[in-house]
């Protein structure tokens, strides 16, 4: 409960104190995110997780090149987490959360970080 706390006020400090918008990473069901990605081409899943310093290395590497054929995915975690991390890294980009793990599990994710190319 207080851990909870803390997670909420770190979020509003981090919002209030900076002047870059950025994208919550928001919970989206399979079908959902199934529909979104349907017809389109050379989709870069990158999955991540906040307790994770690989995957805060990796997206510190990919930040410069993210455009709309990169969906970032926070796994592994609780919502919100994925904000903070996103926030500490000056990303602004889209980002889901995989509240159930069904992205983790369909694509066959098992550690973070990974990316994977859907052709």
């Amino acid at each position: 409960m207080k851990y909870n706390f803390i997670l909420k006020f770190l979020s509003v400090i981090l919002f209030l104190n900076s002047s870059l918008s950025y994208a919550l990473c928001e919970p989206v069901d399979l079908n959902h995110f199934m529909k979104n990605i349907e017809g389109k081409k050379n989709i870069q899943l990158v999955f991540f997780s906040s307790w994770c310093s690989d995957c805060k290395e990796e997206l510190l590497k990919i930040k410069d090149d993210l455009n709309e054929n990169y969906i970032l995915i926070n796994t592994f975690d609780s919502l919100g987490k994925g904000d903070i991390s996103l926030k500490s890294l000056k990303i602004d980009h889209k980002c889901i959360f995989d509240k159930d793990r069904l992205l983790a599990k369909k694509y066959k994710v098992k550690s973070v970080p990974k990316k994977i190319l859907i052709p």
